[in-house]
């Protein structure tokens, strides 16, 4: 029996080859469309060439989906806080109270 561990008795302590293996990467899918490598593509065109490609694995286009709701959602509308402005500025018109506020 050799004496290769840290500990004084021989008995315990780490060994090497013992234990599980590092879990391996899964390769990435061929999605059929690439990035370019100038960065002249836009993320945009690139997700949604992802998400709507039949031979890409369907968690892969979900994600590209997912990405795009949230890539175009906070674009698209407006704020709370500016949608109840633009509203308290035209809430007067069609009441009693139109010749009554200044303008």
């Amino acid at each position: 029996m050799s004496n290769d561990t840290k500990t004084p008795n021989g008995r315990g302590g780490a060994r090497p080859g013992a234990g599980r293996l590092p879990r391996q990467p899964e390769p990435l899918p061929h999605i059929g469309v690439r990035p370019q490598d100038d960065g002249a593509a836009e993320a945009v065109e690139f997700l949604r060439a992802v998400m709507r490609d039949t031979g890409a694995d369907g968690r892969l286009r979900v994600d590209a989906a997912k990405a795009l709701l949230r890539a175009g959602s906070s674009r698209e509308t407006e704020g709370k806080k500016a949608q109840r402005q633009a509203g308290a500025l035209t809430a007067h018109e069609g009441t009693g109270w139109d010749g009554l506020l200044p303008q």
